[in-house]
């Protein structure tokens, strides 16, 4: 029940998003909005809200996979303590009491620690970058229009003398 709740929210968030960022692909982007939403909740909300889903994606894989191999690496931990110590008991102590580790649960914990760190610090820049760019290419596309006056001066040329008349110039740019 719990997985097809939070599925049902993942998908709405998403394509709710879709449209949202339709309406919003006029105006420049504001990193602030995203940048809390991607620490606090996590799971690349942020990016998704902002009308980035490739960011958005790798926020949710990223902490998914990092999440799921720290979980995995614990839970093979205390399934080993407990498989220990109950054949010790079992056995009335006779069983080997030293317990290592698997190499395989501390590794699954390294690199799931890693995964979501990176990912977290991931989530933290691509705010900034995404709307940098977006932003960028908003202005280079707007077409801005602008018009100049000047004042220049002329050069009338009056029987061997020259004279400088002041011209007002009109300069229409796009």
């Amino acid at each position: 029940m719990k997985k097809t709740i939070i599925m049902a929210v993942i998908i709405i968030t998403i394509l709710g998003t879709a449209v949202w960022a339709a309406e919003e692909e006029l105006r420049p982007k504001n990193p602030v909005l995203p940048l809390l939403l991607n620490i606090i909740p996590g799971l690349g909300i942020g990016s998704f809200v902002m009308g980035d889903p490739a960011g958005g994606f790798i926020g949710l894989g990223g902490e998914i996979i990092g999440i799921g191999l720290v979980t995995y690496g614990f839970a093979y931990i205390i399934a080993e303590t407990t498989g220990a110590v109950l054949a010790s008991a079992l056995t009335l102590g006779l069983a080997d009491p030293s317990m290592e580790i698997p190499r395989a649960a501390g590794a699954s914990i390294t690199i799931g620690l890693l995964l979501w760190g990176g990912t977290r610090i991931f989530e933290i820049i691509r705010p900034f970058w995404f709307a940098g760019s977006f932003n960028e290419r908003l202005k280079s596309s707007r077409k801005t229009q602008k018009l100049s006056a000047f004042i220049m001066l002329k050069t009338v040329n009056n029987r061997n003398n020259n004279i400088f008349k002041p011209v007002l110039t009109l300069k229409y740019s796009y």
